[in-house]
């Protein structure tokens, strides 16, 4: 059951991005990213690189952050990668 918890994180930030809910898809998004979900990990990443170009005031761009979320995803994708058992997050 733990499993299905990142990906329904991922999916109520989905329906928040998809409403123009940029600040609270953000929120959703970490904490699927926090639990183990690499697309998250990788969503976070684009909206903290692009900020308030494409989010106005509700994400700032933050190189750091940027920086960050990309490296979990990365590590992520390659741990899931090597380890052909794993779960595909």
């Amino acid at each position: 059951m733990q499993a299905i918890v990142p990906e329904l994180l991922r999916e109520q930030g989905l329906l928040e991005y998809e409403n123009d809910h940029y600040a609270a898809a953000a929120i959703h998004f970490q904490s699927a990213a926090e639990s183990g979900d690499a697309r998250s990990a990788e969503v976070l990443a684009l909206m903290y690189r692009f900020g308030a170009r494409l989010y106005g005031d509700q994400v700032n761009a933050d190189a750091a952050k940027t920086a960050y979320w990309a490296a979990v995803a990365a590590d992520r994708r390659f741990v899931a990668a090597a380890n052909p058992t794993s779960s595909s997050r």
